[in-house]
């Protein structure tokens, strides 16, 4: 008996439900092209189980970076981290600028920041100094670390005018092949 006690004692339960969880939405409405993201992004508004939501949608992903997206959000949520809510998006593909033809399955993000205004921030200084005054720089570049995410540049942060920024693109996360004792590049580390 003083064993189990001992044991339980260094267990940790995990939550039950009502932890982070992917969503599914479909895509109703011609999508906006957006520019300066390394991969194809659409605004495009789609409907859920519970409403509608507008979803930035990457149309363009490979199954293992959707793969990525998904996984690291979840993470980054479960560790109380600023990650939009992640989707797994039906779209058809002529309402993100493709011909018409058989629906496409894609990765889609909840468009963040209280009033819909969160956006990129270019300059590298700047972006630096927000991150600093959010208090999550060090999170930031842990949690890319942790994820082997090599490829985050300043547009894979985004802010929004209340000075709230989100984590986001993580496509290029969790390399196939990436060996367990080798570190990835850090590029916000290394800033």
């Amino acid at each position: 008996p003083s064993v189990n006690k001992q044991m339980s004692s260094n267990v940790v339960e995990f939550p039950g439900s009502g932890g982070p969880e992917v969503r599914h939405a479909s895509a109703h409405s011609p999508g906006v092209l957006l520019k300066g993201s390394r991969n194809e992004v659409w605004l495009c508004p789609a409907y859920t189980g519970s409403g509608e939501v507008m979803l930035y949608v990457k149309p363009k992903l490979t199954p293992r970076q959707v793969v990525s997206e998904v996984v690291a959000s979840l993470a980054g949520q479960a560790l109380g981290l600023p990650c939009p809510q992640p989707y797994i998006v039906s779209v058809a593909p002529h309402l993100v600028g493709m011909p018409r033809g058989s629906g496409l399955t894609a990765f889609g993000s909840a468009q963040v920041g209280p009033r819909s205004l969160a956006t990129p921030v270019r300059s590298l200084d700047v972006m630096l100094e927000l991150l600093r005054k959010s208090k999550l720089i060090d999170a930031a570049c842990v949690f890319d670390e942790w994820i082997a995410n090599s490829v985050r540049g300043s547009g894979d942060l985004v802010f929004d005018p209340e000075g709230q920024v989100w984590l986001v693109d993580h496509e290029g996360a969790l390399l196939a092949g990436l060996a367990p004792d080798r570190a990835e590049t850090n590029w916000l580390a290394q800033r």
